[in-house]
């Protein structure tokens, strides 16, 4: 909340071209929409009878999450005019999402829900913690917020946005770290989560 979007409205309106403008919002929007939803499907992974330096860790995570969410809704609302408030803004970006995220991310709704309800199933956190550490913020979104900071480091624009697209990456580093050194203890402990994992990989 303490990061200053004024200089970022300025470049929004004259120094974006209309695609430009029409490629940030597509980019963005999937950040924005998949930071609501990875810091909502979190949660039962802290049910799932972890360690209690594993749900620590998994707390401040959430709340990483959150504070990211925080950060893309106040962009696309206050610099790109999408919304009034933080359910309108959402649905306002329903339009730029792609057939690809929205499988991704229906798959985690269901693995997050699945895990819901059978909180001790070491397999299915395993495939939780596959899907979200590793192929969400490992594979999609760590690569994407470096395309976006070279990209407005490159052009010079958007100072606001580029502070916080840094402080985001710096988040998502720690938790692929510790999603890769969870997933590879829980592949180490059991065939069945070796194969889990795996079979999520596959899908």
């Amino acid at each position: 909340t303490a990061i200053d979007f004024t200089v970022d409205v300025e470049h929004w309106r004259s120094r974006l071209t209309e695609r430009q403008r029409e490629s940030a919002m597509w980019n963005y929007a999937m950040f924005l929409v998949g930071e609501e939803a990875v810091a909502r499907t979190l949660t039962p992974v802290l049910d799932a009878n972890l360690e209690y330096p594993q749900q620590v860790f998994l707390t401040t995570q959430i709340v990483d999450e959150a504070r990211h969410h925080v950060f893309f809704d106040r962009f696309m609302r206050e610099v790109a005019g999408q919304g009034s408030d933080t359910q309108s803004t959402l649905d306002a970006m329903e339009r730029h999402l792609t057939w690809g995220f929205q499988q991704v991310f229906a798959e985690l709704d269901r693995i997050s829900d699945a895990l819901r309800k059978k909180h001790r199933d070491r397999a299915l956190l395993a495939q939780m913690i596959t899907l979200y550490h590793v192929l969400i913020e490992g594979t999609l979104a760590i690569p994407g917020q470096h395309f976006i900071q070279r990209y407005v480091e490159k052009l010079e624009i958007l100072p606001g946005f580029s502070t916080g697209i840094a402080n985001v990456s710096r988040d998502e580093a720690r938790h692929v770290a510790f999603g890769i050194k969870f997933l590879g203890e829980l592949v180490a402990s059991s065939k069945e989560c070796r194969a889990a994992a795996i079979e999520m990989l596959d899908r």
